[in-house]
């Protein structure tokens, strides 16, 4: 016990200095391998466009990273003479996204240690995320992808699953990733299992009881600790010790749902037990917004939209074309009811989070929204506002770099930047290759005259060359930082064979070899004749549908967008009624409603004025019946 007490003073103690002193997290506890590297990491991103938290823009602003930090960020910032300066013109950089429920990094398997743990083994709160993580690289550059920066990261088995650690998502040690560990309870309201519990009644009833038993342990080992003299001390359970904090409210407790009335169960246990709750939602939400606002206090929402129904059979349910329709909509309606969510990539494929992002956005969610809550609100949650969330001095260098609006669906995010490091996205070649060209081709026996042609995007070209009448599409363009390479058909150029060529790029022109389709070679250089012109964009987006019908509940078919009126006053008179009670089987007898309570039971009774009056001639009255299990 004094260990464990022991444990958490000095994780506390490690807590309070990574809070105050970001820098910290560039440390060593290793011993180094060969010579000490001190170099200076300055790097000065020039002329771009800082969003610098949601609402707050600054137009041809400097932002100047030294060694992972935010140094500064605005229009009159200086740059360090000893800075890397990368002019950004044209370029916006957003806060880095920051994800508070992903496994990312923990294997989907865990092997316990034996020892002194819980009798159940899907009740494991003492396994600790920042023991068990391990950076994945592809995992991460997927999460890169999407301008994540951050995760908070859980074990994924079990009811409870074991403590979080937040992590940073770069390439490098676990000891360097991780920023703080121990930092809330994951639990689900139910694991699958072939023992107990195996229904959601007794998943419940198991949740209750380990929160009682972790109030008792504690309770006991503080009476034990303050008179250990003739008294047996209470047996060692450290499932129970590392639930203690989450037990008594100090840290939070993050639960999955699978339906929006899973929040009910949630907040009830949470009520009762005092918890700090966080949910993780499930995309339901929208059918139960008022109940949803009273209960959830931080919501963590998934985009995790439902993909258009098959509609070519009759076994797609009218529930499933509903939720596919009010899906995308749930975050909007979310902000429009003033609930106070975040915004995770869990149960989303990577390759359809900005995507269904940025249908988020078209389908009501206001842009300052949907940023907050992947940037500042999570960082609020986490009380790290001081170091994450924003691009301010002093705050880590967790930051994306996009050649547009981020909201925008022909935006591509171009560089995510996690504690200082830059990790290339979608690479831009070092020079645009884009326009006409004349070519000339040595020795000129085979070919004169020749156009090339270059267009698409700077960093995806499509060329085709022309000769007299005839033009030429390539069959392959690849442009690699400042090497062109391209293959034509010769056969239509009177060249047999494929024509191939790898050049150079400078600015107005390009210097290469070339290879018949013989195997004969040639040298070839082009002179930029016509720089490229982006056309204009003549498409108009199509404005987004928008759900059409209400909300029901029950959702479905005979669902109800409110409660039925219910009037005050109701008499059923003449019915066969069953008291159960002394008065026995009544026949030809009344019973008088009044505001959902039986007011009177006889014959003969009077109607007040505007009772509703339901004729039980030859029916029955029973008490409602009553499902015991």
């Amino acid at each position: 016990m004094k260990q464990s007490v022991h444990n958490t003073v000095k994780t506390w103690t490690v807590r309070i200095l990574l809070i105050f002193s970001p820098a910290l997290c560039q440390g060593q506890t290793a011993p180094v391998i060969g010579l000490h590297e001190n170099t200076p990491d300055i790097v000065a991103l020039t002329n771009v466009r800082i969003v610098v938290s949601p609402g707050t823009v600054l137009e041809k602003a400097t932002l100047i990273v030294r060694d992972g930090i935010v140094e500064a960020a605005g229009p009159t910032a200086a740059v360090p003479p000893d800075a890397v300066v990368r002019d950004c013109a044209g370029k916006t950089v957003y806060p880095g996204f920051i994800d508070l429920y992903s496994h990312y990094g923990i294997p989907g398997t865990v092997t316990d240690a034996p020892g002194t743990l819980h009798w159940n083994d899907r009740v494991r709160p003492e396994r600790h995320a920042a023991l068990l993580f391990s950076p994945d690289k592809t995992a991460a550059q997927n999460l890169r992808k999407n301008g994540f920066t951050a995760v908070l990261t859980f074990p994924s088995a079990g009811i409870f699953k074991g403590d979080g650690a937040l992590v940073l998502l770069s390439d490098t040690v676990s000891n360097k990733a991780v920023l703080r560990e121990n930092e809330a309870q994951a639990m689900a309201l139910f694991a699958p299992g072939n023992d107990y519990p195996n229904s959601l009644q007794g998943s419940i009833a198991l949740i209750r009881q380990t929160f009682l038993d972790a109030r008792w342990y504690r309770d006991a080992w503080e009476v034990y600790s303050k008179d250990t003299g003739g008294r047996t001390a209470p047996e060692t359970n450290l499932s129970l010790e590392a639930l203690r904090p989450f037990a008594d409210g100090s840290k939070p407790v993050v639960i999955e749902t699978s339906d929006v009335l899973d929040i009910f169960d949630c907040t009830d246990i949470s009520r009762e037990f005092g918890l700090d709750l966080w949910l993780r939602g499930s995309g339901f939400e929208y059918r139960r917004l008022e109940a949803v606002k009273s209960r959830a206090g931080k919501l963590i929402v998934p985009l995790n939209f439902s993909e258009p129904p098959d509609v070519s059979t009759d076994e797609t349910s009218l529930r499933e074309l509903r939720h596919w329709d009010f899906a995308p909509e749930n975050p909007a309606r979310l902000s429009q009811a003033g609930i106070d969510f975040a915004l995770t990539a869990d149960t989303v494929k990577h390759e359809n989070f900005l995507k269904n992002l940025r249908t988020a956005v078209k389908r009501g969610l206001p842009p300052e929204k949907a940023l907050g809550a992947l940037t500042t609100t999570p960082a609020r949650w986490l009380t790290l506002s001081d170091v994450l969330g924003t691009i301010e001095k002093g705050k880590i260098a967790n930051f994306i770099v996009t050649d547009g609006d981020l909201f925008d669906d022909k935006t591509k995010i171009l560089e995510t930047w996690v504690n200082g490091e830059r990790y290339e996205v979608n690479p831009e070649p070092e020079i645009d290759v884009r326009g006409t060209w004349t070519v000339q081709v040595t020795p000129e026996d085979r070919i004169q005259g020749l156009k090339l042609e270059i267009s698409g995007e700077a960093s995806k070209p499509e060329a085709k060359v022309h000769s007299g009448e005839k033009t030429v599409p390539s069959l392959k363009t690849v442009l690699e930082k400042r090497i062109i390479m391209l293959a034509f058909p010769g056969d239509s150029l009177g060249c047999p064979g494929i024509m191939r060529m790898t050049g150079m790029a400078e600015k107005g022109a390009i210097y290469g070899d070339g290879v018949w389709g013989d195997g004969a070679g040639f040298t070839w250089h082009a002179e930029l004749t016509e720089p490229w012109k982006a056309k204009p964009d003549t498409t108009h987006a199509e404005p987004p549908v928008m759900a059409e019908y209400p909300v029901v509940f029950p959702e479905g078919a005979f669902g109800w967008t409110m409660l039925p009126e219910q009037p005050e006053t109701v008499l059923i008179k003449n019915a066969v009624v069953w008291t159960c009670g002394p008065k026995g089987v009544l026949k030809e007898a009344d019973v008088l409603v009044k505001k959902g309570k039986i007011a009177e039971v006889g014959r003969n009774l009077s109607a007040p004025r505007g009772a509703v009056i339901i004729d039980g001639a030859g029916k029955h009255v029973t008490p409602g019946l009553i499902d015991a299990h």
